[in-house]
């Protein structure tokens, strides 16, 4: 499966990110992003087309990066090959649906963990999704079981993309329950395949 993203960040970034490739941010002492750890791209999907992931990565980057100056704006385009089976969409019901059960079980450790980050600026959302996800992935709660094709074993395949259609804001305060974009976190970087 072959996956376009759109990532919106600053200039100078895009040169490191030529120069070196991207980086995972370890959000240091913060809160993860809403899909967990991982380099977040916009996709198309059904509702949004490649112009409107494109578009929206440039608003989240000249609202959250660039500090409102077009001129510093680049959304890099990436070419992300993933097997399905390294894919979890949680657009699907059935994905949300284990995912809602692991969430229960996991509230307590991610409300500790929430508890422990020393950022305000980092708890204003009161978010604790890119908590779980990270800790349910981290302990294999979410892994899919598959049977290897040379030994006929089962084995334990732990997703390294997510999808999700996401409301991202572009003003103060507002929030919407009706997705903007679809996003996607690649937790796994040997997955992406080129970079434009």
């Amino acid at each position: 499966m072959l996956l376009k993203g759109f990532h919106g960040t600053t200039t100078a970034i895009v040169r490191r990110i030529h120069s070196t490739g991207f980086e995972i941010d370890k959000h240091n002492g913060g809160v993860p992003s809403d899909l967990g750890t991982g380099v977040y791209f916009f996709i198309a999907s059904n509702f949004f087309t490649e112009k409107d992931a494109d578009n929206i990565a440039f608003k989240y980057a000249l609202t959250y990066k660039a500090h409102m100056v077009p001129s510093d704006v680049t959304v890099v385009k990436a070419e992300v090959k993933a097997d399905a089976i390294d894919v979890l969409d949680l657009d699907d019901t059935n994905e949300m649906a284990d995912l809602i059960y692991v969430r229960d079980s996991l509230r307590y450790k991610a409300e500790r963990k929430f508890g422990q980050i020393s950022s305000a600026k980092a708890k204003e959302r009161g978010n604790l999704d890119g908590i779980v996800l990270d800790l349910a992935l981290d302990s294999g709660l979410l892994d899919i079981e598959v049977e290897n094709p040379d030994t006929k074993q089962k084995e334990s395949v732990t997703p390294r993309v997510i999808l999700k259609s996401t409301y991202t804001s572009f003003k103060p305060y507002s929030r919407s329950v009706i997705p903007n974009g679809k996003e996607m976190a690649v937790r796994d970087l040997s997955l992406i395949d080129s970079v434009q």
